[in-house]
């Protein structure tokens, strides 16, 4: 082997040990934590979400099954529901202008919608694609 070789293929396994070295300062939990929100994302995590009233006390929601959460200014919701794989419910929990004031709403959906996990749906307008059209056939 050339010195030129040598040299390639010791930087590479240099850049390799780094590599590794980088990787594995992750702790274990969280990889875990990483590991269980993928899973919950993929409807796998059985899980209770209660919703509570900090003023009163009183519970306002409780939403229960393989359910997957976002955050986004609204805590939504979405769970796979009954024996069907492919049907859903998707439910939508957030609290009024200025952090609420004293509202909280909360939107749920009345029962499951069939959807796939796999493809998505695309809705195409005519109408809004192409605003001004207009056909003329002549002969």
């Amino acid at each position: 082997m050339s010195r030129r070789a040598w040299a390639a293929l010791s930087a590479f396994c240099a850049a390799m040990a780094s590599l590794t070295l980088l990787a594995s300062c992750t702790s274990a939990a969280d990889t875990a934590s990483q590991n269980v929100s993928a899973a919950a994302d993929n409807f796998e995590v059985e899980r209770r979400i209660v919703g509570i009233n900090l003023r009163t006390g009183e519970t306002l929601f409780l939403v229960e099954g393989a359910c997957s959460l976002t955050r986004d200014g609204d805590l939504v919701v979405i769970c796979k529901t009954g024996s069907n794989p492919d049907t859903f419910t998707k439910n939508y929990f957030g609290l009024g202008p200025n952090g609420g004031d004293g509202v909280t709403y909360v939107s749920t959906q009345l029962g499951p919608v069939q959807a796939s996990q796999f493809r998505t749906r695309m809705i195409l307008r005519p109408t809004t694609v192409l605003t001004n059209f207009d056909l003329q056939v002549g002969f």
